[in-house]
């Protein structure tokens, strides 16, 4: 015949209360374990708060840094625009003075070389061109001035545009005077 046993058996195997004792000594072992290891899970938590702090610390530093660094990169960029506009001004101004002595020699220079007999009614600029007018008491004194006016250094290309002979009134004279009338054209030098 078959036997069954209805009663109830513990756990562990075992028969006797000697079962219970271990699982307690392993749950104190555990515990002990754990509270051991808390000093080392603060220890370890701390420190890492403490690079974290530390890195947030050299992100702050480095962002005021930059900070800084694009104020002195506008302030850069500044002063390179101001300097451009100044080299500008200052090139502006250098055009002027010597375009200011180019006429200023030129006169200087017709003043120089015109002879007695030859007077001038007029100068004009069109672009590179001096166009010279005036009259002479002859055609000799025209020529002359001509050739005064070849041999300076600070005028070239210079041409005889017309001559003609013509009469000149003088204010109060009933009289007229016979004159050259002439027109002539030429360039002030590059090197002026």
């Amino acid at each position: 015949m078959i036997r069954i046993n209805l009663l109830p058996t513990k756990p562990g195997g075992g028969g006797g209360g000697g079962g219970d004792v271990g699982a307690v000594v392993g749950l104190i072992a555990f515990l002990l374990l754990a509270l051991s290891s808390l000093p080392a899970v603060y220890l370890y938590w701390s420190n890492y708060e403490a690079r974290l702090q530390y890195a947030r610390d050299k992100i702050r530093q480095e962002q005021a840094a930059i900070n800084r660094l694009k104020e002195a990169i506008r302030l850069i960029e500044e002063y390179k625009r101001q300097k451009a506009e100044l080299e500008r001004q200052l090139k502006i101004i250098h055009d002027l003075k010597n375009s200011r002595r180019g006429p200023v020699r030129f006169l200087d220079e017709i003043s120089i070389r015109i002879p007695k007999k030859v007077w001038l009614t007029g100068i004009q600029q069109r672009n590179q061109i001096i166009v010279i007018s005036g009259f002479a008491e002859a055609n000799e004194w025209v020529a002359n001035f001509l050739k005064y006016l070849e041999a300076s250094p600070f005028i070239v290309d210079v041409n005889l545009s017309s001559s003609v002979r013509s009469t000149f009134n003088h204010p109060g004279s009933q009289r007229g005077e016979s004159v050259v009338r002439f027109n002539l054209s030429c360039r002030i030098a590059q090197s002026t």
